[in-house]
């Protein structure tokens, strides 16, 4: 495209000075814009306020992650518990009437309160 609204565009040569002139991004080899480069415009500062709100969920996000980290590393069957019960079993322990009437307990209550 040699013309823009009969206009022709920027000079074939102006991006190789471009690129010449600029290639390591100093602009203190422009004279023209030296003056600017060396004058600096004081620094601004952001500020950002976080509410008590969004601390209390990023504090709640937090525990989530280190209670689904837990969960995970928790395996899903605790062979301790199942040693526990295969040897109470062995044992008759389960047979007692002490035990039997325990069971039934918590049972009634697990119905009563659905």
């Amino acid at each position: 495209m040699s013309t823009i609204d009969g206009s022709s565009p920027l000079h074939p040569n102006i991006l190789d000075t471009f690129g010449r002139r600029y290639t390591h991004g100093d602009v203190k080899k422009d004279p023209r814009l030296a003056s600017s480069a060396g004058e600096q415009e004081p620094k601004k500062s952001d500020r950002a306020e976080i509410s008590d709100s969004a601390h209390q969920l990023a504090d709640l996000r937090r525990a989530v992650d280190v209670g689904r980290a837990a969960y995970a590393a928790t395996p899903d069957v605790r062979q301790e518990k199942v040693d526990l019960v295969k040897e109470r079993l062995a044992s008759s322990y389960y047979d007692s009437p002490e035990v039997q009437d325990a069971a039934a307990g918590r049972i009634a209550k697990v119905l009563d309160d659905s």
